[in-house]
């Protein structure tokens, strides 16, 4: 408890606090004597819907259930902080006698994908998070303004059978998708289905997301380049119809 960089507390059956660990104090600004038979949740959770998520947390820990959960938490000058949770009971003998919260400080990180969240709200060009198995996550508005499909529709299919519904199409984009499970870079210029079933011109680029040198989804950006290429096949039918030499 001593040496750990991770806050944690031991709480009584009662949900007040028993062990307050230096790094507690160093995330919450709550000295040991401070939060020392205080309820947890009114020291850490003092807002309604922390507070309600909070007990649930003790609840089961006092069904000796073990909860995980990624949230905030309200430090001693008010200011949130983010939190990934880790809460459960603390048994001698097989019978429950105490419960312990982890609190590990993912701040930076939950900053991190928060910025990244805006840019892909703002985004002029539509940008696709999928998983490993190639299902949508993440389907910007760009991406719904491109194609048609709201993020409700999108999310939980898979990026070829929504965009490449032509059975060429298809064929082309598996093609696309084993390449980039494989973590190479794909960029092509090729065409994808809109929900009406008209075809798009993109500039197709995909790239493996890792994390931890482990591969664990993909991001699929679509650029419409549907009027350069329009513009490049009338200018190819002058060529081949134009009866001068050119």
């Amino acid at each position: 408890l001593e040496v750990s960089p991770e806050a944690i507390a031991l709480i009584a059956l009662d949900d007040t606090v028993t062990s307050w660990n230096p790094a507690a104090e160093r995330l919450f600004g709550y000295s040991a004597e401070e939060a020392v038979g205080r309820d947890i949740n009114e020291l850490v959770a003092n807002r309604d819907d922390l507070f309600t998520e909070g007990v649930a947390i003790d609840r089961r820990a006092d069904r000796g259930e073990i909860a995980h959960v990624l949230t905030q938490r309200v430090r001693k000058d008010g200011s949130l902080v983010d939190v990934d949770i880790v809460g459960g009971p603390v048994t001698v003998g097989g019978e429950l006698v105490a419960k312990h919260v982890f609190y590990h400080d993912i701040s930076e990180l939950q900053e991190q994908k928060r910025y990244f969240e805006s840019l892909l709200e703002i985004s002029p060009t539509a940008i696709v998070i999928t998983d490993p198995e190639w299902r949508i996550t993440s389907w910007n508005p760009a991406a719904e303004r491109l194609f048609g499909f709201t993020a409700e529709e999108a999310v939980g299919r898979t990026t070829d059978d929504l965009v490449a519904a032509r059975p060429d199409l298809h064929e082309d984009a598996q093609r696309y998708t084993k390449a980039a499970s494989r973590g190479e870079l794909v960029q092509a210029l090729t065409q994808r289905t809109r929900s009406d079933g008209t075809l798009l011109d993109v500039e197709l680029l995909i790239a493996p997301m890792t994390a931890g040198g482990e591969q664990v989804g993909n991001y699929v950006i679509y650029h419409d380049v549907t009027e350069v290429q329009q513009q490049k096949r009338g200018l190819g039918s002058v060529l081949r119809l134009g009866p001068t030499a050119i």
